[in-house]
């Protein structure tokens, strides 16, 4: 299992974006369960009307997960 952090931060008039990257950590095929990447902490000073997607795989390595914040106007 591995966790994700925040590697970019894009901003416009209708939406924040987050771009969670992995650490690439590998994860061991005998094992043989789902992957599932978390947000473990975000700073962010407004967080209105969050609409959170959350990536789930059995791949070897997780390679992003988007996170739209929409604020409201």
């Amino acid at each position: 299992m591995g966790y994700a952090l925040i590697a970019d931060f894009l901003q416009d008039r209708q939406s924040f974006k987050f771009f969670i990257r992995h650490r690439h950590q590998y994860i061991k095929t005998s094992a043989k369960q789902i992957a599932e990447v978390y947000i473990l902490k975000a700073d962010i000073f407004t967080l209105e009307n969050v609409h959170l997607t959350k990536v789930v795989t059995n791949e070897k390595h997780i390679n992003q997960l988007d996170i739209v914040f929409y604020p409201w106007f």
